[in-house]
């Protein structure tokens, strides 16, 4: 079977997650790495034995004919930057949420995806969570009975394990809703979809901050 080719843009803490899960899956071979610092995806390529290509100019890496795949792990701020950029090569795509921090920037992902007729996905692991997969499940049985309300509670440490300052940035990063936040909405809309409970629109927002050495919350609710 021909393995689809993977190239990584961004080579930051959360790029390591996608280079252990393609590794994991015998249908990709990760076929190059660009990150800025060369520095940092030397790291990876080496770390995890990879053969592959190091560039610091991702317009080299999405010329290539063995690469199908893009998987873009950059500041929030270039999401679309190299989104459109992939989109425009052919590439198939995988953003990292959120996929952009402004509207604008949305539209001309969208735009620029529908044109080349590629496909992509957002980062939103929790789908994968066996225990949001569960709540899922239990959904569709009709285990609850009649859902009225939906609440989900995000936890955040993200100064606990990512080393990158850009974080902290807004022009960077985006807001703390875009940032972690967008995780709980993601998971919000996935259990309160259509068809299984009378959805109206959101009645409550709320985000909650703490100080550098607790935990901070972000808490959304439909009903």
């Amino acid at each position: 079977m021909e393995r689809l080719g993977v190239g990584i843009i961004g080579c930051g803490a959360v790029a390591e997650e996608y280079v252990k899960a393609f590794m994991k899956d015998k249908r990709s071979q990760i076929r190059a790495l660009v990150s800025a610092n060369r520095a940092d995806a030397e790291r990876y390529r080496d770390r995890y034995d990879l053969d592959c290509a190091i560039e610091t100019d991702a317009e080299k890496m999405l010329r290539r004919k063995d690469v199908n795949i893009v998987v873009v792990t950059t500041p929030h701020n270039l999401h679309t930057k190299y989104a459109v950029a992939a989109a425009e090569a052919g590439k198939h795509i995988i953003i990292e949420k959120p996929v952009a921090i402004t509207l604008e920037d949305l539209r001309k992902q969208q735009q620029a995806v529908k044109k080349a007729g590629v496909k992509t996905l957002v980062g939103f692991v929790l789908h994968w969570n066996p225990l949001l997969m569960t709540i899922d499940r239990l959904i569709s049985e009709g285990i609850f009975g009649n859902i009225f309300m939906v609440e989900v509670d995000y936890m955040h440490r993200i100064w606990m394990t990512i080393e990158e300052k850009w974080y902290a940035s807004k022009e960077q990063s985006g807001t703390a809703i875009l940032t972690g936040g967008c995780h709980a909405i993601d998971a919000l809309r996935w259990f309160a979809r259509s068809g299984l409970i009378e959805r109206d629109d959101v009645r409550e927002m709320r985000a909650l901050g703490a100080p550098p050495n607790r935990t901070a919350a972000s808490r959304w609710m439909i009903s």
